[in-house]
């Protein structure tokens, strides 16, 4: 429907092409992950119909991670961020992991060959990517939980490494100013 939109208004033109860029892989850091893999989910809980008040698509977002039933959860706090997963891939955690900021907004692939669902908790301290906090700064302080990419091997078993892979993306041939309404 957007795609549509644009082309009406804007009379873009576009096309997708797979072209090899820099991505950060998700890969198993050491033989044995310190994953837990999730028990199985009670049916109750995943398919409970809608109450009256609720509509089908209503997404019921959890204040605390123990109200999480299934997904990612992430809670910040000043500097300190904490990712609760319940039943979840890693392929969910590679795809939130390519949506923060702090992996440079580079596309991340699940590299691990785990294909099970699991239930983790995550905990850092958030950095900015322009600059590494000094030791005894206001960053460095604010948190006892060390930078993502040293938490992630220490926590999960799991690292994000430099990697070529195909990617697709989408390239605008022609595009006009707007229409009028």
């Amino acid at each position: 429907m957007l795609q549509s939109l644009l082309a009406d208004r804007f009379h873009l033109k576009l096309h997708f092409e797979t072209r090899i860029l820099t991505v950060y892989a998700l890969v198993v850091a050491k033989p044995d992950p310190d994953l837990v893999e999730s028990t199985s989910q009670s049916e109750s809980s995943d398919s409970a119909e809608p109450t009256a008040q609720e509509s089908p698509l209503s997404i019921r977002l959890p204040s605390k991670p123990e109200d999480l039933r299934r997904g990612i959860l992430v809670l910040y706090t000043g500097q300190s961020a904490q990712m609760t997963a319940k039943y979840a891939s890693l392929d969910d955690l590679a795809h939130w992991f390519a949506g923060y900021s702090e992996v440079g907004g580079r596309p991340v692939i699940n590299q691990t060959g785990l294909t099970g669902l699991y239930d983790f908790t995550l905990r850092w301290t958030r950095q900015s990517l322009a600059a590494t906090p000094q030791p005894g700064s206001s960053d460095a302080a604010s948190s006892d939980a060390p930078p993502l990419f040293a938490a992630l091997p220490d926590q999960l078993g799991l690292r994000l490494k430099t990697a070529k892979a195909p990617v697709e993306v989408i390239l605008i041939d022609h595009t006009d100013p707007p229409t009028d309404n």
